[in-house]
């Protein structure tokens, strides 16, 4: 059924989905000034003689508000500093018709709800430049050595850095994050927190058939391009996945050059 504004210009309004929430307007926008009841309205606000309309100050305020006025630059870059941020009246509120769509998502459809916001959140974590610099060296070398690879491999527990064919996964971990035993003697809350997950996500990757390999930060920043080739051609002939590789063993490809 068509829905026609009730200012009688004969246009038909778009039904929308936010409707629901609030209601389908009956004027398109600003039609509803054109119509007698608004006209009326105004009038019986004019005649009372306690309406603002007919205060002193407000006439004061409407003659002299638009003289001298020019829309320059400078004049909208001052209404809009006006408005900006805390002394916007709208600041830090939600609309009530987008308020409500989540809590009503979860009711009719929690499966889907639960679905959407796991999808929406690896979608913003892949969109977040978190890819560091030694992970872009091991890509960049990886494409020189013709070796293919998967970036930010998605799997059931979280992503990870590199994943080569057929089953081998990197994991390139900074030493602030992932609490380096070598840098801390202390880990914080958040430090152990990150240590248990790496745990849960080095055992699961291991029984679905992967070999996880996972390297420090510390021991891979002083390597150049040449060390850090040696060392990916040595993993991948491997044929064990093991936690960290030690310290010695890198140390002994830096000492080959």
């Amino acid at each position: 059924m068509k829905k026609l504004c009730a200012c009688g210009c004969g246009g038909e309004i778009v039904i929308k989905p936010f409707h629901k929430y609030d209601g389908i307007p009956k004027y398109f926008q600003g039609h509803y000034f054109k119509t007698d009841e608004h006209k009326k309205k105004v009038k019986e606000k004019r005649a009372d003689p306690n309406s603002i309309y007919n205060s002193k100050e407000y006439r004061e305020k409407i003659g002299t508000g638009g003289r001298n006025r020019i829309n320059t630059k400078e004049y909208r870059e001052k209404c809009r500093l006006a408005k900006l941020g805390e002394k916007n009246p709208n600041y830090g509120k939600i609309p009530k018709h987008l308020k409500d769509i989540p809590k009503n998502w979860m009711k009719r459809d929690p499966e889907g709800y639960k679905k959407h916001q796991i999808e929406a959140g690896k979608k913003a974590f892949l969109s977040c430049p978190r890819i560091s610099k030694l992970e872009l060296k091991f890509q960049k070398i990886l494409k020189e050595l013709h070796i293919n690879f998967i970036p930010q491999f998605d799997f059931k527990l979280g992503f990870a850095d590199i994943f080569i064919e057929p089953n081998l996964i990197l994991f390139i971990d900074g030493d602030f994050w992932h609490g380096n035993p070598i840098r801390f003697e202390n880990f914080s809350q958040k430090q152990m927190a990150q240590k248990i997950k790496d745990e849960k996500q080095n055992i699961f990757l291991r029984l679905k058939g992967y070999k996880v390999i996972r390297l420090w930060e510390w021991d891979l920043k002083d390597l150049d391009d040449n060390q850090i080739r040696e060392l990916i051609l040595s993993i991948i002939k491997d044929k064990q996945g093991v936690d960290f590789i030690p310290v010695v063993e890198i140390s002994k490809i830096g000492s080959s050059k």
